[in-house]
């Protein structure tokens, strides 16, 4: 039985790295070009290099925790180094945050769907077929979604790039430059948002109880980590580049809206339904990576030999949770921009400082 369970649970540190990619991206079109233009205008652009030594730290505190773990889980690692009751505590405030975040998402999903593809049903019909189907997902094991997302991750990112083939060659350098150092500052604070879409990387440890090549932690996320900054930098000078900073700030979905411009041939319009469609599937695996997050730590809080127990009590939670989270899509933006943000960022970047640090004080590292 355990073998059986271990065998269900094994992921390697590679496909880590491709879920958290594909999970990325969704927030990152929703909620980066807008937000980043109003804060930083036509120097938007610019904000994720801000980013980068805070960024580049927690992937050397990651490295320094979990390279020298390799048979041990990320719950273990966390209980080894601030003993058991501090983990506990460090643990259950993830969890916390980690059932917020799923029952956001879970709610913009049914949103998203019912705005976009079939306004005339309601958004109750859709967080219910979502439920479902991630709850039917979850019981195939980590192993099994850590595939799935190893086998689409390429195909978004080829899409991707294939967009941005089409779109980059329009922009216009009058609506990303001049950049003077005055706008330092608002790159500064831009740059938030940028920290918010990286911040899970801690929260992607806790996918599995049996991570492989974690000696490998650093390169395999600064590999990853490159594709993913490359990825938001050609999204911002798009967005920016083609609709201007004023117009871009006001939009509720930029990247939607660029993408309608494009017309090959005269032939291939509509690629918007090509967006969308990506938009949906990462939104999905971003729902199952968060639930299959809680269960996981639920099973270390619990001590639960297996946390399948628990799917069916957790997404009628999440129902309850998505649905009365917020009255209309304003408060929901309001969440993104004034709350989850800076949430993510504290909480992404606090723990893995906070092991390092304890780490290296009682010698655990």
């Amino acid at each position: 039985m355990q073998q059986a369970q271990k065998t269900r649970d094994k992921v390697s540190m590679r496909q880590l790295v491709m879920i958290y990619i594909i999970t990325g991206f969704s927030p990152a079109i929703r909620f980066l070009p807008a937000f980043t233009a109003q804060v930083a205008k036509e120097a938007g652009w610019i904000s994720p290099v801000a980013a980068l030594i805070p960024i580049g730290l927690t992937v050397f505190f990651l490295h320094s925790v979990f390279s020298k773990t390799k048979d041990k889980s990320t719950f273990e690692v966390t209980t080894d180094i601030l003993g058991k009751y501090a983990s506990a505590f460090i643990l259950f405030i993830h969890l916390i945050w980690v059932l917020f975040l799923l029952g956001y998402y879970v709610r913009l999903h049914g949103e998203r769907l019912a705005s976009t593809l079939f306004p005339n049903v309601n958004m109750t019909f859709f967080i219910v077929i979502i439920l479902a189907i991630t709850s039917f997902i979850l019981r195939s094991g980590a192993t099994a979604i850590a595939r799935m997302g190893e086998f689409i991750t390429p195909i978004l990112l080829l899409l991707y790039a294939f967009i941005s083939a089409f779109l980059l060659p329009n922009v216009r350098a009058d609506a990303l430059l001049p950049v003077y150092f005055n706008d330092a500052i608002p790159i500064i604070k831009a740059s938030v948002g940028t920290l918010s879409l990286f911040s899970y990387a801690f929260i992607i440890f806790m996918f599995s109880s049996m991570i492989t090549s974690k000696e490998k932690t650093a390169i395999i996320m600064i590999k990853a980590g490159s594709v993913y900054f490359l990825m938001l930098i050609i999204l911002l000078i798009m967005s920016i580049g083609l609709l201007g900073s004023a117009v871009t700030a006001r939009a509720s979905n930029p990247f939607l809206i660029i993408v309608k411009q494009i017309s090959i041939l005269d032939t291939i319009e509509n690629i918007e339904s090509l967006v969308i469609a990506m938009w949906l599937l990462s939104d999905a695996m971003m729902i199952v990576t968060l639930a299959l997050v809680a269960l996981n730590i639920m099973k270390c809080l619990f001590k639960l030999s297996d946390q399948r127990n628990l799917i069916n009590i957790l997404f009628v939670f999440i129902y309850i949770f998505s649905l009365g989270i917020a009255s209309n899509r304003f408060q929901m933006d309001l969440f993104a921009s004034s709350i989850i943000i800076y949430l993510n960022t504290f909480i992404g970047y606090g723990t893995p400082a906070l092991l390092y640090v304890v780490g290296k004080a009682r010698q655990k590292i």
